[in-house]
């Protein structure tokens, strides 16, 4: 056995424990997510990582929906394969929603200074 494939095999056993211990736990969440980074560490593909970008990024599945879980997986699949098909139009996605977001919170933030009596 080389030693990479040696490397992995103990990646594979220690992220397995931690997987186990997680959902023993209950931090399912926690588990799903260092599977997925186990799973891409052991196996890297720019298909892969993408998948898991859109599970975390798709609103029709609330469970699993987070944008940063989302950005680290689009620039794993930009990391392995710079032209893999949306997964910059992903990134520009989700950036657009964080400066969206703090667009918001400087625009509610100015209005409450403006208006005083309409703060919470």
């Amino acid at each position: 056995m080389g030693r990479e494939a040696g490397r992995r095999s103990r990646i594979a056993f220690a992220a397995f424990g931690a997987i186990v211990l997680l959902i023993f736990l209950g931090n399912f969440d926690r588990a799903i997510f260092l599977y997925e980074r186990a799973a891409l560490a052991l196996a890297p593909s720019s298909e892969r990582a993408s998948a898991y970008g859109e599970r975390h990024f798709d609103a029709e599945r609330p469970a699993f929906y987070d944008i940063a879980r989302a950005e680290y997986f689009y620039e794993k699949a930009v990391e392995l394969d710079d032209q893999y098909p949306y997964a910059h139009h992903q990134l520009a996605r989700i950036s657009f929603l964080r400066g969206l977001r703090v667009f918001l919170h400087d625009t509610i933030a100015g209005n409450e200074k403006r208006f005083p009596e309409m703060a919470r």
